[in-house]
């Protein structure tokens, strides 16, 4: 079925606001005042209540959203198996709460019902205890959709995903993550704090923006800046297990100058905690810190406006030049600020937060991104994710607003409502979201590419499906590339979409296939082989030796062309102005062609930035470390502003858009703090995941593999191996584990990657090249054993391991027997580090 999405196009939904600015050698007093875009803290909230301490908060949807790839929390269940939650009911009359429980998958309900109200005696005002009807299988996560109806017959949607097991020791695990934040701000706590860290050269220590596990023990400990916690902490469990977890602590902090001035700032941070050998590990730690704007206004100097402590990507800068001279559009604690560069001011143009008192700018789950500022200084952006407040407020999806600084309104031209969640939603932004200058917005959704002419209502389909490993941007973002085909032997052209005009060209070569490889600024680089010299090695993975390299400008003249007479290209590397090239010859060798390496080659490309008139830079403080700045073209004057605007209501158009009926295999990985990115490979995802903790998710959300989770040592119950021809013997016996399968089919012609998907029909298999020993072996955790590559068509199995010794099925024997870690781990390594496994 396809999954259908509805675009909203608003004629003429104005919000407004007032403002006064003052600008001296500051810029003060800025804000939304009048009938500004309405947030409210107006939905109800609900909270788990673990052991009289409120964690997980849950935020109201007014419209389903699909839980299934919601990973924001998980809450334990008491060890009754009950769970007991608290209503905030912000003025609404909660009349009843239901409950859906479902699979981690959100595929089929395992059972749904009534949850209890409880007295106020007992758990409070607003309490409900949930006792399912059937126990748990322990240890596995379920998805719980919570349905709260209130006396005016509105129904509002929580999600959150629940597991149940002994000796999950939550309490331990809360009070070590509860002690180590207060011991990272006692003095004398330091050598405590010390001992949990990691402390080397992968954070240089320059900014409290962002500090880690590796960073010193004096930054983690703030450099004796001595925050005081203001407001309430919000504790959130983002995984469990029982021997570990990832919680997450957000929570405001002031600090002083002097003993009247302070800085206020949002504090993020993540905690990966597990329990081995009776002591406490820190196995990652991640603190994120951005300055909250004070009433004293933005700084500025030199020609700089200080943003302060905040980490410089998060602040989406967008400059333009304008008729009055620039203009940039930056976001900073959660709220959209655009400076008219010329004219000295600075308007918050908006905030989501319903709360401006809330702990942080994250409780609730939402981005901003500016897109485009026109020549007449009109701001271009969309919102994304849960929304606050407005006429979608309680809603999931895309919004896309217009500021006229010039009559100082914002109008809603289009809001697309989504089932997936803010995470999703960003991934998709990332990819790709676009203002042309037709005011014609190009969005990614779900991978699939459209746009959206919000001036005569139409959307269009442009991309089917967009190739999220191979397509590339320029770097002006005005054209977007990739190949005809993800495989690469049926990638006979490159599509070149230009998003400044809506024309679409083709790349080709007659005869050839193409290899997109990525672009410099706006010249493009790709690659030109031969289709009989593409092939598959034996685990699946494609390799393609090019014979031709070009490098053409944006109207696709080529402009630089590189080959080597007798050799080919197998890997390309671009730098800001070099393409560094991996050369190899083709050999034959027992009758088959392989390609052996040479000597590589390097290209010089000068195709150069355009240097920007506006900015991002830091500067170094004596207390604060590494400040964020913008850089400014020119001095500013001072002056006086005001301005009042009033506001319209209009209709809006309905539009529905058709999602992909099969999406495309992928994996999601998450890291400590939610979604990280998407991926069609597997083994990119999972290399990609640096942190200590993390996991990969496929697209049909089963759990692919976890990083942290994995104990020392594990022996599955595969017990045996027939001796004879190798990938018979292979597929044979991982099928008979995995499926209960007495005989299998396999073809001469089959590589073992293809013998083993012909035959394993209940499994995916999935292709491990390159992932060290220590990252497979969560497959063989997880029950599921590992194919190795001793040397070429020379397999075994891997069944078991413990810190000394893997447990090996060798077909070559008929045997399983324990074989040295180290010393086969290098034999791996050496190899390539070939493995398959299946899920």
């Amino acid at each position: 079925m396809k999954r259908r999405t509805k675009l909203i196009l608003a004629a003429g939904y104005v919000l407004t606001f007032v403002f006064v600015l003052v600008a001296t050698c500051f810029i003060q007093n800025y804000g939304v005042g009048g009938d500004s875009f309405e947030t409210s803290a107006g939905l109800p909230v609900l909270y788990v209540n673990y052991q009289e301490t409120q964690v997980n908060k849950m935020n109201a949807y007014v419209t389903p959203i699909d839980c299934g790839y919601l990973r924001e929390s998980v809450s334990l269940l008491d060890s009754d198996g009950s769970i007991t939650f608290q209503v905030i009911s912000n003025g609404h009359t909660p009349v009843s709460l239901g409950y859906t429980l479902s699979d981690a998958a959100n595929e089929y309900v395992t059972e749904e019902g009534t949850v209890q109200a409880v007295s106020s005696g007992e758990s409070g005002a607003g309490g409900y205890r949930l006792t399912f009807k059937n126990p748990l299988v322990e240890d596995r996560e379920y998805c719980l959709t919570l349905t709260l109806a209130d006396s005016e017959d509105q129904v509002y949607y929580f999600y959150t995903r629940v597991i149940s097991g002994q000796n999950y020791r939550l309490s331990d695990k809360l009070d070590f993550v509860w002690q180590f934040n207060q011991n990272t701000m006692d003095p004398d706590m330091s050598g405590t704090v010390g001992d949990y860290l990691e402390t080397s050269g992968l954070n240089d220590n320059s900014t409290f923006a962002d500090v880690d596990i590796y960073s010193s023990t004096s930054m983690v400990m703030w450099g004796g800046l001595e925050p005081a916690v203001t407001g309430t902490m919000a504790t959130t469990i983002k995984a469990i297990s029982a021997d570990a977890a990832t919680i997450q602590l957000r929570y405001k902090v002031q600090i002083y100058q002097d003993a009247s001035d302070y800085t206020e700032y949002y504090v993020d941070e993540y905690y990966t905690i597990q329990w081995d050998n009776n002591v406490w590990h820190l196995r990652d730690f991640h603190r994120s810190l951005s300055e909250i704007p004070g009433t004293s206004g933005f700084e500025i100097s030199s020609n700089m406006l200080r943003l302060g402590v905040v980490s410089p990507e998060k602040t989406g800068l967008l400059a333009g030049e304008t008729g009055d001279g620039y203009s940039a559009a930056f976001v900073m604690d959660g709220r959209l600020w655009y400076y008219d560069v010329g004219n000295n001011i600075l308007t918050c143009v908006m905030s989501m937060d319903p709360d401006d008192s809330a702990a942080c700018s994250g409780d609730y789950p939402y981005g901003i991104k500016a897109l485009d500022i026109a020549s007449d200084g009109t701001l271009y952006y969309i919102v994304y994710g849960y929304m606050t407040g407005g006429s979608h407020e309680g809603e999931n999806g895309i919004a896309v607003y217009v500021f006229d600084p010039s009559k100082n309104t914002i109008q809603e031209q289009a809001f697309i409502p989504s089932d997936r969640g803010y995470e999703m939603l960003m991934m998709d932004v990332e990819k790709l979201a676009f203002m042309n200058d037709n005011h014609q917005l190009y969005l990614c959704l779900n991978d699939i590419v459209y746009r959206i002419d919000y001036m005569t209502g139409q959307a269009r389909e442009v991309i089917e499906q967009l190739d999220i490993e191979n397509y590339k941007l320029s770097g002006d973002g005005t054209i977007l590339a990739m190949p005809s085909s993800p495989t690469a032997q049926d990638a006979d052209q490159i599509l070149v979409y230009y998003l400044d005009t809506g024309q679409t060209r083709t790349i080709q070569s007659e005869g050839k296939v193409m290899r997109l490889l990525g672009f410099f600024q706006n010249d493009i680089v790709y690659g030109t082989a031969d289709p009989s010299r593409v092939y598959e090695d034996s685990v699946g993975t494609q390799i393609v030796p090019m014979d031709t390299l070009y490098i053409a400008d944006s109207e696709l003249n080529v402009v630089r062309q590189y080959s080597v007479e007798g050799q080919y290209i197998v890997n390309v590397r671009l730098n800001e102005t070099t393409v560094d090239i991996s050369l190899a010859r083709a050999v034959e060798e027992n009758g088959r062609t392989v390609y052996e390496n040479m000597p590589g080659d390097y290209l010089v490309h000068n195709e150069k930035e355009t240097e920007e008139d506006i900015y991002l830079t830091t500067v170094d403080d004596a207390t604060m470390r590494s400040e964020t700045y913008i850089q400014l073209p020119s001095s500013l004057s001072s002056e006086v502003l005001a301005g009042e605007a009033v506001v319209r209501d209009s209709g809006e158009i309905v539009f529905e858009i058709d999602g992909p009926a099969k999406p495309a295999q992928k994996y999601y990985l998450y890291t400590g703090d939610g979604l990280y990115q998407d991926y069609t490979s597997l083994v990119e995802a999972i290399e990609d995941c640096t942190q200590p903790t993390g996991l990969v998710v496929s697209e049909s959300k089963q759990i692919v593999w976890e990083k942290s989770i994995r104990s020392s040592e594990y022996r599955t119950s595969f017990n045996s191996i027939s001796q004879g021809d190798m990938i018979t013997s292979v597929v044979s016996a991982i099928c008979a584990y995995a499926e209960g399968k007495e005989s299998v089919s396999v073809d001469s012609s089959m590589t073992l990657s293809q013998a083993l998907a012909a035959n394993l029909t209940e499994h995916t298999v999935v292709n491990l090249r390159g992932l060290s020993l220590d990252d497979v072996l969560y497959f063989v955790y997880a029950d599921r054993p590992v194919i190795a590559q001793l040397r070429e068509n020379e397999f075994v199995v891997i069944v078991g391991y413990n810190p000394y010794y893997l447990q090996v099925a060798d077909p070559s024997t008929g045997e399983i027997s324990d074989w040295n870690y180290e010393t086969y781990s290098q034999v791996f390594e050496e190899e390539g580090n070939i493995f398959l496994s299946y899920y």
